[in-house]
């Protein structure tokens, strides 16, 4: 695992208790880990390209999605997915975000079915991104 791996790591894990105790995130801290990956980018040589394409795309999408939707997915997760791809790039994060909403099914099958929640019940995302970018970087 890369130094800059790990940091993110450590950021989902901040977020992730935010997002489970007040369900927001703390503004500030997502655009200083989107400076300090952009830094460790432009630092190695690999800000421009098609992975850094792909990021700011995924990151984009996710962000429109978020008013689009409803407040469904919010745009703590959008920025949130868009620190991942800066730290990932984008394929490791759609892989992260692939795990993340399979991890979520049955976790919303048990809320619904043992705990009678209704399907409108809103469950914290960053934990299954935290959940997603573990088994990404366990089985690279």
């Amino acid at each position: 695992m890369e130094i800059r791996q790990a940091v993110l790591i450590g950021w989902l894990a901040v977020w992730t208790v935010q997002d489970i105790k007040r369900r927001e995130l703390v503004t500030w801290q997502l655009g200083a880990a989107l400076a300090a990956g952009f830094f460790w980018r432009i630092s190695g040589g690999d800000l421009f390209g098609w992975d850094m394409a792909g990021v700011l795309l995924l990151g984009a999408i996710s962000l429109v999605c978020a008013p689009v939707s409803g407040g469904r997915l919010g745009l703590g997760d959008g920025a949130v997915l868009l620190n991942m791809g800066v730290y990932l790039g984008a394929g490791m994060t759609l892989t992260a975000l692939s795990f993340a909403l399979i991890l979520t099914v049955p976790v919303a099958l048990y809320l619904m079915v043992c705990l009678h929640r209704p399907g409108s019940f809103r469950i914290p995302f960053v934990p299954f991104l935290l959940a997603g970018t573990g088994v990404v970087l366990l089985l690279v």
